[in-house]
């Protein structure tokens, strides 16, 4: 459970007294209150840390895991993909609606809209590859080693599944908050950062899937 929070009591402890509430919009000092707070959650809850661990560690509370599988190419052949663990991501999801939209002549009033469904969730994951992830108990748990040089075979496992002409499953506690289990990616980036060899910057787009059995 969660205390109520005294926000006057965590500008002082997070070194923002003296930042007024114009300046904390700005970026740092947000930043820095944020942390504060997710501290504060984590001492007064200890109930509410996650078992999972990363390889420094400390838990993970938003992490992706994407199983081994296999799919078949445009050859016919059947193609295996290594399964990923990524404990360094973080998550925008966007419900969206399908709504057709249709301008009335004469009118300066917008558009008449017709709900046609509920539309795919549009998700987006930013984090950090700093690890080398594999399978363990039979594929049914990933675990997570740092490295000290380029993470390659993850780059290259991410870029395998980046190609996979289907869906995919997905494991993330925060994607079954909204009862996501399947995606389809769409796109994917992945950027080195400067004086850091062992460490790169990446985001991957999804978006929902439901798979539908035609009869």
């Amino acid at each position: 459970m969660l205390r109520t929070i005294n926000l006057g009591e965590l500008t002082n402890r997070a070194g923002l007294s003296q930042v007024n509430v114009a300046e904390a919009g700005r970026g740092f000092a947000v930043n820095n209150l944020k942390a504060e707070i997710f501290k504060q959650n984590i001492d007064q809850d200890p109930e509410s840390v996650p078992n999972l661990k990363s390889y420094m560690g400390t838990p993970v509370y938003s992490n992706l895991t994407i199983p081994s599988g296999k799919y078949i190419n445009n050859d016919n052949q059947v193609i295996n993909y290594a399964g990923i663990r990524l404990d360094t991501i973080l998550f925008d999801i966007a419900p969206t609606k399908n709504i057709i939209r249709t301008a009335i002549n004469g009118t300066d009033r917008g558009t008449v809209k017709q709900y046609i469904s509920l539309g795919d969730y549009e998700i987006r994951g930013t984090g950090i590859l700093t690890g080398s992830s594999f399978e363990t108990q039979g594929g049914a748990e990933y675990n997570v080693e740092r490295l000290e040089d380029v993470p390659e075979e993850e780059i290259r496992k991410l870029n395998q599944i980046f190609k996979i002409p289907q869906e995919i499953e997905v494991i993330s506690e925060f994607l079954d908050f909204f009862d996501i289990s399947t995606v389809v990616v769409e796109a994917m980036a992945i950027s080195q950062i400067e004086g850091y060899r062992d460490s790169l910057l990446f985001s991957i787009s999804m978006l929902s899937d439901t798979p539908i059995e035609l009869r």
